[in-house]
């Protein structure tokens, strides 16, 4: 019926009449976040961010018994889509929780995809809060990712930021065993120029910054080398240049 008015206008007017009447009403909860669903997408057409916002983040969908993981988890998707897009990382963590990880085991291309998307939301999470243990995390879950692991080159973008989030985390117990776990991928074997700054990180050694660091690594880390593109870690930008000098505190530590 929605779909048979002509006039956005018109319909977005009969979506609210519905909403409003069905609002509170468990037996149609799962129709009227449809509806819902609908209105956020014609607001972000017209780039109006808040009120998107305030439409999809009302649908505590987690509670629906009634609909569908698949479905929950591509409003959830959403919701957390919104809140990184409003700078909201609080917001976009706590609805990340109600997400269970296992949901992701299923290797559908679709349920890959959405296991992508969320990672990718998870990391700019760990980057806003500067938790370098955590982004080396989500990249490693997207890296052992199927769809990731079938593309070689995006295969070895994720592996080195893998590399280089577990080298600016400050030594601890979970760093430690997380680098040693890291350096046994039989694929780093691809990228071999990160291999050997990992094991920098490995060997209980002095690290020299100049004769070392900058020497061997500032061009390949900062802006690639012939055959070898950087990544955006250490990209000439505000946050590129206070990574690299956390990247120095850490070699400093070592």
């Amino acid at each position: 019926m929605v779909d048979k008015i002509p006039n956005d206008k018109e319909k977005n007017r009969f979506i609210e009449t519905l909403r409003n009447v069905t609002a509170g009403k468990i037996y149609v909860e799962v129709e009227r976040a449809r509806l819902t669903k609908r209105l956020v997408e014609q607001a972000e057409k017209e780039n109006k961010l808040e009120d998107a916002w305030n439409y999809l983040i009302e649908l505590q969908v987690e509670t629906y018994g009634s609909m569908e993981m698949l479905e929950k988890v591509q409003f959830l998707l959403y919701q957390m889509k919104l809140s990184v897009q409003r700078k909201d990382f609080v917001r976009a963590s706590i609805i990340s929780k109600k997400i269970s990880i296992k949901f992701f085991d299923n290797k559908s291309d679709e349920i890959q995809n959405m296991k992508i998307e969320y990672y990718k939301y998870m990391v700019e999470i760990g980057l806003q809060e500067t938790n370098y243990l955590d982004v080396c995390r989500h990249y490693r879950a997207l890296f052992e990712t199927a769809k990731i692991q079938a593309d070689k080159d995006k295969m070895k973008e994720v592996l080195k930021c893998v590399v280089l989030f577990i080298v600016l985390t400050p030594h601890g117990n979970e760093q430690w065993d997380l680098l040693h776990r890291i350096h046994l991928i039989r694929q780093m074997e691809l990228i071999p120029e990160y291999n050997t700054l990992l094991e920098l990180f490995i060997n209980e050694e002095v690290i020299p910054w100049k004769e070392v660091v900058l020497a061997k690594y500032e061009t390949l880390l900062r802006q690639g080398v012939p055959g070898i593109s950087p990544t955006h870690v250490f990209s000439n930008s505000e946050e590129g240049n206070k990574r690299w000098k956390s990247f120095h505190e850490r070699v400093g530590e070592h």
